[in-house]
């Protein structure tokens, strides 16, 4: 058995190592949502509000991909108003299907929380760092242990 030591500079503190597994789960996830929101437009929602509806997930897939808080913040300002549509929705239909969506819109809006949260936690001089892909490659190889994509 061999004993590896990471370098310091690449050692990543919890909220660093969460963050780096959330980011590739909050990038696929604003896509969905981007597929999505654009079906909308063939079940005969308005354009213009299909367009509005674009900027959360926009600004989630960036906000993970540049690990910006304030951009995340739009993406978690969209899900929690999607969230809310999708029970409203779901209690006044009554169909199991409605609330089965609503369950799975809440747990990607706790999901982004989670992200949103620990970015936070983290200075933006270390999310400086954090955004270089050089670092990121060497931390990942460094922390391949403890980073991969996050559900929870």
């Amino acid at each position: 058995s061999r004993s590896c030591q990471v370098d310091p500079q690449y050692q990543l503190n919890e909220d660093e190592v969460s963050v780096m597994s959330y980011r590739g789960t909050i990038k696929c996830l604003a896509i969905i949502d981007i597929v999505f929101t654009i079906l909308g437009i063939f079940s005969g929602d308005a354009l213009i509000f299909v367009l509005v509806m674009l900027i959360g997930p926009y600004f989630g897939y960036q906000g993970a991909k540049w690990l910006k808080p304030c951009q995340t913040m739009v993406y978690l300002v969209f899900c929690v108003c999607k969230t809310i549509g999708q029970i409203i929705i779901a209690f006044t239909s009554s169909s199991f299907w409605l609330v089965i969506f609503a369950l799975i819109q809440i747990y990607i809006t706790r999901i982004v929380w989670s992200f949103q949260t620990r970015m936070r936690r983290i200075g933006e001089d270390r999310l400086e760092v954090l955004r270089d892909p050089d670092f990121i490659n060497r931390a990942i190889a460094a922390n391949q242990d403890s980073i991969r994509f996050q559900y929870y």
